[in-house]
């Protein structure tokens, strides 16, 4: 069962959070990393990376970031293995 667009889309405006995006992808449903892994991806890399880039907690390692950072959407959507 899929969720309508619409139905999507109303949900999303009754969330409340300090950031929200709403990104459909078509011919995905609720399997979009599976069956349009590369649009996923790209959002991913657009939208949650400079998201979680943002948020330092004191203490802690930042696993690396230079390393994620240094990879480019065409290196990490090759197909070849993603390694931090």
């Amino acid at each position: 069962m899929l969720t309508p667009p619409k139905m999507a889309r109303e949900y999303f405006n009754d969330v409340v959070a300090p950031i929200k995006q709403i990104e459909l992808i078509a011919d995905a449903g609720h399997f979009a990393a599976f069956l349009q892994p590369q649009h996923f991806l790209k959002l991913l890399l657009a939208h949650v990376r400079p998201a979680g880039e943002s948020i330092v907690v004191p203490g802690h390692c930042d696993f690396e970031a230079a390393t994620l950072k240094s990879q480019s959407l065409s290196e990490v959507g090759s197909g070849e293995p993603f390694h931090r």
